[in-house]
């Protein structure tokens, strides 16, 4: 094998058949490559007829071919792109179709992910090679179609992973206007199911059911796909006023549900009034339950729930005999809360001053929620690591993430007001407790006037004035008598 050395297409480089030696790049050293003879004659033959697409098909063969590092193997795909672009004067349509096979190759990026440009750029050049082709072509024809449908089936699982449905839609639409003697509307047909499918999966994923039901249909409700009913959370968010006071505690709550949950709210509330019920006169409820105009879900019931309790030991007795795991565990902590209670009293000259203090703790009931999502994160990892992949699971692993998600949101909406009523009047001032502040601690100092000691101290004060105004009395009295004295002797 002897060396030669002659110029590529389009470039100052240098091929060699056999061993030769390549002009080194920066940071590189000199590059060796070993051409087989058959190849080398055909390129140097395309060169000498100035046969651009055969020359670029030959070094397309040779950048298939080799296994050599990205930027020595890359030197190939260079020339063959050169020499196609330089064929596109003269011969477009064959130039078209070479430079869409060329580009098919560079679709499938690191990772195994799709290059959008590369798949941009071959699909626009088989589409133009399609327009120039003629009619009695139809191997060649069928092939472009070919690579068409399979370009736009990629850009679509590619739409797909990133959420772009418009891209997604067009895709698919662009599919359906193959034609139909060399494309395969099944492959479509089955396609557009997939796509229906993912979607659905996403939307379900966002906490957007029933998107998802209309896309995929009531199917994906399936209880068999369902977490279990236990660590489904009953309510969406709370607002919770508390009046605290020494004599009785006053709640007024609003709280969101599915619609889609009423009968089990029904449940809940029905246990409830037996609750209440069972402590007789010491409690009294009531309720009512509204769809929701306000609320961004449409079929959200908004329920309104007023609790009095007029004596601790009630309130204390209601919160124990309410499972640590309730729906109604919020409430259940500020049942079993103490009243508030008096710090200090203090005496001043007419009025006496008392404090009173009221602490609400709702760490175990923020904890309790977040403890719930993690469960649900848990078993979404349990699931994903089986490898399974089919629609089902699939299913089952957005039903969890929602549900996981649904559980922090509840601690996000979830907001509690306490005043306190210290049994003089009540004061306008409002504490707020969230997951970001769940110690609501709460005081009060009232001073108000003490009759006794007013009376005393007006007494004491009459008194004075009084002897006051004897003393000023006789002090008018001897003035005169004094003045008179003294004009006799003289």
């Amino acid at each position: 094998m002897r060396n030669t050395r002659t110029k590529y297409a389009g470039t100052g480089q240098t091929p060699c058949r056999g061993r030769a030696r390549q002009p080194a790049r920066p940071g590189q050293g000199p590059a060796i490559r070993f051409i087989h003879r058959v190849a080398w004659d055909d390129i140097r033959a395309a060169e000498t007829a100035g046969d651009w697409i055969a020359l670029g098909q030959g070094f397309q063969a040779l950048y298939s071919a080799s296994d050599e590092p990205g930027d020595q193997r890359r030197l190939y795909y260079d020339q063959a792109l050169a020499a196609f672009l330089e064929a596109m004067a003269e011969r477009p349509t064959e130039a078209h179709y070479e430079l869409a096979r060329l580009y098919r190759t560079r679709i499938t990026g690191s990772g195994g992910q799709a290059d959008s440009h590369y798949l941009d750029l071959a699909l626009d050049h088989a589409r133009a090679a399609m327009t120039l082709l003629p009619g009695e072509r139809a191997v060649e024809r069928q092939e472009l179609i070919r690579w068409i449908e399979e370009g736009l089936t990629t850009r679509v699982r590619q739409a797909t992973l990133n959420g772009d449905w418009p891209a997604v839609d067009k895709a698919l639409a662009a599919l359906e206007e193959l034609p139909e003697e060399f494309a395969n509307p099944d492959r479509v047909a089955h396609l557009e199911a997939e796509t229906a499918t993912e979607q659905a999966l996403q939307l379900l994923g966002a906490g957007a059911v029933a998107e998802a039901v209309a896309l995929e249909g009531e199917g994906i409700l399936d209880p068999s796909l369902l977490p279990d009913p236990r660590l489904i959370p009953l309510f969406s968010g709370w607002r919770v006023d508390v009046l605290a006071g020494t004599q009785q505690l006053a709640i007024d709550l609003i709280a969101w549900s599915e619609a889609s949950q009423r009968s089990r709210l029904d449940t809940e509330l029905a246990g409830l009034r037996r609750l209440v019920a069972s402590v007789g006169a010491d409690a009294s409820l009531d309720w009512s339950t509204t769809r929701d105009p306000e609320s961004v879900h449409p079929n959200t019931d908004r329920l309104q729930l007023n609790l009095t309790v007029r004596d601790s030991g009630a309130a204390t007795r209601m919160a124990d005999r309410m499972a640590p795991d309730s729906e109604w565990l919020l409430l259940r902590q500020i049942l079993r809360t103490s009243w508030p209670s008096q710090l200090k009293q203090g005496t001043g000259l007419v009025a006496s001053q008392v404090s009173w203090a009221y602490t609400l703790d709702l760490t175990e009931v923020y904890s309790f929620w977040e403890a719930k999502a993690v469960a649900l994160d848990n078993r979404l990892v349990e699931l994903a690591s089986t490898g399974n992949s089919d629609t089902a699971d699939k299913i089952r692993q957005g039903h969890l993430t929602n549900t996981a998600a649904t559980w922090r949101s509840l601690a996000e909406n979830t907001l509690v007001l306490v005043s306190l009523d210290a049994g003089i009047s009540t004061d306008d001032t409002t504490w707020l407790g969230s997951r970001l502040e769940p110690l609501v601690q709460a005081t009060l100092t009232r001073r108000s006037p003490d009759p006794v000691r007013l009376g005393l101290v007006l007494i004491w004060t009459a008194a004075a004035v009084s002897l006051a105004a004897v003393g000023m009395g006789r002090r008018l009295t001897v003035a005169p008598a004094s003045r008179k004295r003294e004009q006799a002797a003289a």
